[in-house]
């Protein structure tokens, strides 16, 4: 078991060499900041989220795809009040960001025309990679003998889904700006450890949860690095461990995501590449819902900063999570 210090040491090295490369970009504040108070220093969470980061793997028929915040902005409208009584127009990431700090509690409308977004490079021309907006949540308790356990988010945000209440049915835009997202466990004791795989994943499918904790699920890349295996459903954004089929769609795979390190990451709270990022900012002050539902009962989706603790509702929905419900307690 590595030293914290030591931890620390590994976590700056990684983190310089990650955001800087070298270029002789500004210094990275000391190892020991821990810039959003969750108790974990800032250069560990982003050395962790680094290496434990998914790898989405698109079916060949898949049109529908994560998209930036950007994106989202771009495609314009506004944010209103809770009570529907104001608004504010947004049509670029500075007017959106002033609409949400006027409105954090509010709901976004956003243009009804579908933007499907592009797929992750790699896979020829005409490709964007979306980032991954991510949180690292320490959580006190032991699973398994193995401790300093942390929960890793991946959130990817999708401008509409196409849902099929049945097989056969018709595919239509149900609702816009979904939120999807990977929660990882992982042990602070592995960080810069390229040989240790996490302890498990929660894969979220529009609300469901499956957990994996075998080693079949982990994808060890071309440096060697253990990355979670993710099969996206074609059509919407739901994740599985493995592929298949859903009533939505496919999910074969074949369109993959490079070694999962295409993506770029965007942190949900102040850290230390992104002080001052107006996409984080945006993320991380709206507490509303984004988007609409298309004719649908229930709400439009909340965003990754509401719900995303240790207990969340997904959380507790399968019975494999006996031995992790002490998280639920602290």
């Amino acid at each position: 078991m590595k030293s914290r210090a030591a931890r620390l040491g590994l976590a700056a090295l990684a983190a310089l060499s990650l955001a800087c490369g070298g270029s002789g970009g500004p210094l990275s504040p000391p190892p020991s900041d821990d810039l959003d108070a969750d108790g974990l220093a800032d250069l560990e969470e982003e050395a962790l989220l680094r290496q434990y980061r998914p790898v989405w793997d698109f079916d060949e028929s898949e049109t529908l795809f994560p998209i930036s915040l950007e994106e989202w902005a771009a495609l314009g409208d506004r944010v209103m009040s809770a009570s529907g009584a104001g608004s504010a127009p947004y049509s670029d990431p500075a007017s959106l960001l002033a609409a949400v700090q006027a409105f954090p509690n509010g709901f976004m409308v956003t243009a009804e025309e579908p933007h499907s977004g592009l797929p992750p490079c790699g896979v020829g021309p005409g490709c964007n990679d979306a980032p991954v907006f991510v949180d690292a949540v320490p959580v006190d308790f032991t699973l398994n003998g193995r401790g300093n356990l942390v929960w890793l988010h991946y959130w990817l945000l999708y401008h509409y889904d196409l849902k099929q209440a049945l097989p056969g049915s018709e595919q239509r835009p149900q609702h816009h700006g979904d939120w999807e997202h990977i929660c990882v466990l992982v042990s602070l004791d592995d960080l810069g450890n390229v040989d240790a795989p996490p302890l498990g994943i929660h894969f979220h499918a529009h609300g469901g949860l499956e957990v994996a904790d075998d080693a079949s699920i982990w994808h060890v890349d071309a440096l060697g690095e253990f990355h979670p295996h993710v099969y996206v459903e074609a059509g919407g954004h739901a994740s599985y461990r493995d592929a298949g089929e859903t009533l939505l769609g496919p999910h074969f795979g074949g369109r993959i995501d490079p070694d999962g390190l295409s993506h770029p990451l965007v942190f949900l709270q102040p850290h230390a590449t992104n002080r001052s990022d107006p996409v984080d900012e945006i993320a991380r002050e709206f507490h509303g819902r984004w988007g609409q539902t298309m004719g649908e009962t229930g709400e439009s989706p909340i965003g990754p900063l509401d719900g995303n603790q240790p207990c969340d509702h997904d959380y507790d929905r399968t019975p494999r999570l006996s031995d992790w419900i002490p998280a639920c307690s602290q």
